[in-house]
């Protein structure tokens, strides 16, 4: 039997005994962002209304920009499709799939009138606390990867004031003593980070010391400064004291981490990928480091490291929102028991479901999914 196959059969068996057993169901804290996200494609040519042609690679897309230097240009947009966005809403609309308890909070509309694009996903939660309209951005994707124009405006409302305001203190405190698994995501756009995860390690914490998990995606830390990631991996460190921390990151995410704690790189090779997940491990003192590429993921623990093979395709439907269901299939994967390398193939079949489809998949139909990918 296959590790894929085995990966169905325990996900497939823990999730017929969270339905039998509803009260064995893990709670999980997800915030803080939200976007409205509309899906583009540039158009490199139009010969009617009915046919175009596609910029198929970022390289064509950026060409035509560098020519319009000093000239001026003119780049037409396709819209595709309006869809829930933001890394914390993407994640929790996926792992809805796993059959947990949710509390969401970000920015999805006003705490009594939650945008229509989110309110499937606000029903399906446990709790939603909202704290304020939604942001938007332009993804405008390609074959070989997307470019994301974000208008952030509105996230100046994500902030611990805001969030103390809107959840209340000792409601805040209950959700944190409750919950097995805390995902913090996008940390780069939401600027006032640091100083909420500070004041929650001042004023939320001590909890009770039964096992939890926290999961941080950083999103693209590129336009921040050295010295503010540096702060970030300092108050990680800090949360260590009551979580499994977990660090999520893309390939680029995780050089620029690498840049931030000295850590030498060389070429870009499977091999040194996972090397880089060792030293970034290594060197922040957090629990776990995972990567994850277009054709595999890996992770790194004081225990042990792993490298996973992931279901690519050339010609993916939507590639937005492929790293959060990434995430989404690993702590679903982490909340049934399983192993870190189980995590790391159910995130990667996860993803691999949504870009090929737009949609995450559900327990049966990831299944399914790794019985069936070759």
């Amino acid at each position: 039997m296959s590790k894929r196959q085995q990966l169905a059969q325990e996900l497939s068996r823990v999730y017929a005994d969270l339905t039998n057993f509803p009260e064995t169901r893990k709670h999980c804290f997800i915030g803080f962002d939200g976007f409205t996200d509309e899906i583009l494609t540039a158009i490199s040519t139009r010969e009617s209304f009915l046919s175009m042609t596609p910029m198929k690679k970022i390289r064509e897309f950026g060409q035509r920009i560098l020519e319009a230097s000093e000239r001026s240009g003119n780049i037409e947009l396709s819209l595709r499709q309006v869809k829930l966005g933001g890394n914390a809403p993407i994640l929790t609309d996926a792992l809805l799939h796993g059959g947990h308890l949710i509390t969401f909070t970000g920015s999805i509309g006003e705490q009594d009138q939650i945008e229509p694009i989110f309110q499937e996903m606000a029903n399906a939660c446990e709790e939603v606390f909202s704290l304020g309209p939604s942001s938007h951005s332009d993804a405008i994707e390609f074959e070989d990867g997307k470019i994301i124009l974000g208008k952030l405006d509105n996230l100046k409302n994500i902030n611990y004031e805001n969030l103390l305001l809107t959840v209340g203190k000792e409601k805040l405190k209950n959700i944190f003593e409750r919950s097995d698994l805390f995902i913090s995501a996008n940390w780069t756009m939401l600027t006032s980070m640091n100083h909420l995860w500070a004041c929650i390690l001042k004023d939320i914490f001590p909890i009770s010391k039964k096992p939890r998990f926290l999961f941080v995606d950083l999103a693209d830390p590129a336009k921040r400064s050295d010295a503010d990631l540096k702060e970030a991996l300092r108050l990680l460190k800090e949360f260590t004291n009551f979580y499994t921390v977990i660090q999520g990151l893309n390939e680029a995410e995780a050089l620029r981490v690498a840049k931030v704690l000295a850590i030498p790189i060389s070429g870009g090779s499977e091999d040194h990928i996972l090397d880089l997940a060792k030293e970034i491990q290594t060197r922040s003192g957090l629990h776990q480091v995972i990567i994850h590429s277009t054709r595999f993921a890996c992770g790194s623990t004081a225990d042990g490291s792993w490298i996973v093979q992931g279901p690519y395709t050339p010609t993916p439907f939507i590639t937005t929102g492929a790293g959060d269901n990434f995430n989404a299939g690993f702590c679903n994967a982490l909340l049934y028991g399983l192993s870190t390398e189980q995590a790391l193939l159910s995130g990667v079949a996860t993803s691999g479901f949504y870009v090929r489809t737009g949609k995450s998949p559900s327990i049966p139909q990831l299944c399914e999914f790794l019985e069936n990918w070759r």
